[in-house]
Parts: structure tokens; sequence; C-alpha cells
């Protein structure tokens, strides 16, 4: 497809043509020891070192204000965890808009702190400043991860025949920061109890955990849904994988508050910030003992869909029997709220 070079992009994910054509073809030198490079449905890149892998990866935190310090912790640790990676160090970027005061940072950093004695990650270092170009705090995190074992679990090892397993809830993430950020008029429509329920959602944002276990059974793939939701993560893995999935949005659960929100705003849960879930692709023999695991571990579970085959890059939606559209990339539902 061709795109006029002076054409404006839409709020959200660029789109996955223009990525590969322009940032993924300048990537700079090549090192031998890099495994896995940037690309669209990878969590993080991989290194070899010795014997085993370091991870990296990068995330901000754009669409939420309140516990954006913690959250960038956890989302950043998110995405090393979906390769097999343990979270050890972090690094971030805080921007901060004019007229922000010490409260402010301190309010950021005492949640950056939590979050990574929380997860046993360092932070090492960083950059902090107040600048007219943001509206509200913006923080870019990135975060090295030092691999459990010697291979990386990769997400574009969806293989035909496997299952696909989400853990948790989808929209997790969206419904706890559309709670903090229009709780005020919110409170009439969904009522005060629904609201404080939602945003106690933030506390299951991380995924470090599940992935861990999914790795030591044998997960072919793995991947954690962020912007886009779990539809676009599920997506991403297609692309990552160039497989064909089919996916029955009926066996992907949802919270109470997330409905009840999500209906009070008029938008999509499945295409909403979808951090707290982690996808899975595994063969059915390996997810027998995952899934022992998984109750072991007290985590919610559930059987999605399944790899149809290898070779084409499609993703199949169903729901109550019959086939749902989506066009990739689509905004996150969350900036489609209107209160």
């Amino acid at each position: 497809m061709s795109v006029p070079l002076n054409s404006r992009f839409n709020v959200g994910k660029i789109p996955y043509e223009i990525l590969e054509k322009i940032v993924y073809s300048r990537l700079g030198f090549q090192d031998k020891n890099i495994v896995v490079k940037p690309g669209v449905g990878i969590d993080a890149s991989v290194i070899r070192l010795g014997d085993g892998f370091i991870a990296l990866a990068c995330d901000p935190i754009t669409a939420a204000t309140e516990k954006a310090g913690w959250l960038s912790v956890h989302i950043n640790a998110n995405d090393v965890a979906c390769v097999g990676a343990k979270p050890k160090y972090f690094m971030p970027t805080i921007l901060l808009p004019e007229g922000s005061r010490h409260v402010d940072l301190e309010e950021v950093m005492d949640d950056m702190d939590l979050a990574a004695k929380e997860l046993e990650v360092s932070i090492v270092a960083g950059h902090t400043e107040v600048t007219p170009s943001v509206n509200q705090p913006v923080i870019a995190g990135g975060i090295v991860g030092v691999g459990l074992g010697s291979e990386p679990v990769l997400s574009s090892g969806c293989r035909e025949g496997d299952i696909i397993v989400m853990t948790k809830y989808a929209g997790l993430e969206g419904t706890s920061v559309i709670a903090h950020e229009y709780y005020d008029k919110l409170r009439e429509i969904v009522g005060e109890e629904i609201l404080v329920r939602a945003m106690s959602l933030m506390d299951m944002v991380s995924i470090v955990r599940e992935a861990v276990a999914a790795y030591r059974h044998g997960a072919s793939a793995m991947h954690d849904p962020t912007e886009g939701g779990v539809i676009t993560g599920l997506y991403e893995l297609c692309v990552a994988s160039n497989a064909e999935i089919e996916v029955n949005l009926d066996e992907i659960p949802l919270m109470e508050e997330t409905i009840a929100i999500c209906k009070a705003v008029k938008i999509d849960p499945y295409k909403l910030l979808g951090s707290g879930a982690l996808l899975v692709s595994i063969r059915a023999d390996r997810f027998q003992s995952l899934k022992y695991e998984f109750e072991k571990m007290g985590i919610k579970y559930s059987i999605i869909g399944r790899v149809l085959k290898n070779g084409k890059c499609s993703l199949r939606v169903y729901r109550r029997g019959r086939e749902v559209k989506y066009e990739f990339p689509f905004p996150d539902a969350i900036y489609s709220v209107r209160v």
C-alpha cells in the first residue's frame, strides 16, 4: 500500500506497513549477537550473552496519570517476561508538564520504587525533566531482563495445532485507567462501588509469574496485549508467527467492572488496554501440566482459540457463531471514551 509522505498518522499505534518501511528498515548496525530484533508483535529484543540471553524492551505510559510510575515498571517487566526473562534493571525517562510540583515527581517515584521492589528490579539509570512538550506526565521506560534458560520463547513461535490460552481477563488496565481518570463523571452512571473495584484492577496488570510458569512448561509463544487490547495482541501473534488463528470472543472473560464501564462509555472492551492478560500459544499436551501450575498459583485461565496453520497471517474472530471483522491497526478504545 502506497502512503503519501505528507499524510498524517491517526492516534494510536503506527500502521504496521509503515513500521516495516520506515522504522524496521533503519535499525543501525546489526550485531551478530542479536537473536531477536524489533518487529510487529515482538515484546522484547533478545541478545545472546554467553550460554544464555538477555531481553530488552521499552514502553511508554501515555494514557494514565494515576499510578503511572508503578505502571511503567510493570508494563515493561511484562514484555521481557514474555520471552522467558526475569526483569532485572529498569531505566525510566520522566517528562513532566510545566507547572508540575515537587509532590508530583515524588508521587511518580514512590510508585516506581514500590513496583520495582515488588519485582526485585533495580532502577539503574534514567532522565527527568519538565517540558512544555507534554500536557501530562509521560514516562518512557526501558528494561533489561536476564534469561531463565538458554533459549528464549518467541512470539513468532505459534505452531499449527497449538491452543491459545489467555490468563485473567480482557481490558483490565484500561478499565482501571478509565475509572481513575473519569471517576467524578462516571460515579452517577455506574456507581461508586463499581468504580472503586475497577480502580483496584490495576493491581492485576503484572503477568510475570504466569509468563515464567508458561516458559518452564514449554510454551510455543507468548505475547502481552497492551495498546489495542486483546484483539490487537492476538493479531500481532498472527503477524509475528505468520499464522492463521481462530478465536472465540465468547471464551474471553470480562470482569463485571469492565462490562459496566465499557457499556457506560460505549467502547469495545476487547480493544481496550489489555495489560494483565497473557496470551500463550502451547501444545495441548504441554498445557496439561501448565494448567495445574496455574491452578496451584491461583491464576485464572481460559482456552480462547487455536492455531489453524502457518504460512498465512490471519485472525478469525467469532462471537455467538458469527464471524466478527476487525480492521488493523486501530486506536485503542480508551481514546474513544466520551462521558
